[in-house]
Formats: C-alpha cells, structure tokens, sequence
C-alpha cells in the first residue's frame, strides 16, 4: 500500500467557492483538505496581493491589470457579484491569506510571473517569515529566475519549478521539487520526476478516482479545485 497524496485545494477550492479567496481559505480549512494552493502578485504598491489573473476581466466589469491597481483599490473590489452568496470577497493580500491558512500543514504559494521579480521574492519571503509559517510552506513558479531569487534570499524555503508545457531540455530537473500540469503528469513526467528523487505535485486533477494511481507513482500532493470530494475519497 502506499500513502495516499496530500490533497491541496487549487486556489482554495476554486469550484466550491469563490478562488483564491479568505472564503476559498475557510472551505479549504473545513473541508479537511491538507492544505492549499494560492497564486501571488504585487499590487501597484507593492503588497504581495493573491489573485491568479493578470486582470480583474473574469470577475467584475473594469478589465484593469492587477498590477496597476493599489492594494486598497483590490480590497474594494467585489469578487463576488456573480455569485451571490460570496457577495463582498475580495483581493486579499498575502498576509491575511497566511494567517487564513495557518490551520494547513501545507501552503503552497505559486509565484506568478513579473517584471518586478526581486520586490516580489522579497515580500513573499517576509510575509511567509511573519505569519511563522516557513516550514509548511512550498513556494512555485513558472518564472525560474523567481526561484533562483528566493533561493538566494531564503535557502532553506522549499521551492519548485511549475511546468504547463512540454520543456526543450531537462532544466526542471535541477529544482527539488515540481509541480506538473496534469496533461505533463499522465504523460510520463511524474513518474520521471519521482525516480529523479524530486518531490511532485499534480495539478488540476479533479477525479478522485485517480489518488490511488498517484499513490502508486510517489506523487507527494494532489491540487483539485474539489478538494472535499478528494478528502471523502480518501477516507473510504
């Protein structure tokens, strides 16, 4: 038998509630998962915000880049008006998604690519350090010069490559851990990656029937965006 993967909830459990969201947080605390994913960026100010898109075009009416906007004109912004229920969620900044979070055993924050890449490692690290949560954190990123910044600020962080496509040459292999898109992980790449001796994470696998199959391959977490169907699954 092998132990079943930890189950993190993508973006908080982005088909249960609104994504990347202090009510995201909370679900993902209640539905047992055992931990979370949470994408990060800076604000215009530089407030290491958590929101996944470059826009806010997907939530509300005014298609503004993230990055263009003050953190307190994101606290204003209402991510919930499509969904009633969640009316009055929005950004939140890194500091308040952590301290959400502190009940997980395990935050992984994705890194979303930036021009500003030193500012952004460094209040990521500052952040992760305040909320004392350094030892159940996994920082990713696409952008492998973040990871390499964060390494040097903060060596001991647990780090990862983020890989959504095929990749030219093996340079993924040179980060302890990798989190592969789901198309990447059926296609070979995780078992590879786990008989390289680097840790794995899968993403965005929303089929609970499929923990057993990861099991088998040494993945060590599962992201779903239905994180209480998995942790029922996982149960029986």
């Amino acid at each position: 038998m092998h132990p079943l993967p930890l189950v993190l909830a993508h973006r908080g459990g982005a088909r249960e509630a609104p994504e990347n969201t202090l009510a995201a947080l909370r679900h993902a605390v209640a539905s047992g998962a055992d931990g979370v994913e949470l994408d990060v960026r800076l604000s215009a100010d530089g407030v290491p915000v958590v929101f996944h898109d470059e826009d806010l075009a997907r939530f509300v009416r005014r298609p503004a880049r993230l990055e263009e906007l003050a953190a307190a004109e994101l606290a204003a912004t209402d991510l919930g008006l499509r969904r009633r229920r969640f009316r009055g969620e929005r950004v939140p900044t890194l500091g308040e998604a952590l301290a959400a979070a502190a009940p997980l055993a395990l935050v992984n924050l994705e890194l979303k690519p930036t021009a500003r890449i030193e500012p952004l490692a460094a209040v990521v690290v500052e952040a992760v350090a305040a909320a004392g949560l350094g030892h159940r954190t996994v920082i990713t990123s696409l952008d492998w010069r973040l990871l390499a910044e964060l390494e040097r600020r903060a060596p001991a962080l647990a780090r990862g490559a983020v890989l959504e496509a095929p990749q030219d040459d093996d340079g993924w292999l040179a980060h302890p851990l990798v989190s592969l898109a789901l198309p990447l992980a059926r296609a070979g790449l995780a078992e590879r990656a786990r008989r390289a001796g680097r840790r794995v994470l899968v993403w965005t696998e929303n089929d609970p029937r499929q923990l057993a199959r990861w099991a088998e391959l040494g993945v060590e977490a599962v992201i779903t965006d239905r994180p209480a169907r998995f942790v029922a699954a996982g149960r029986r």
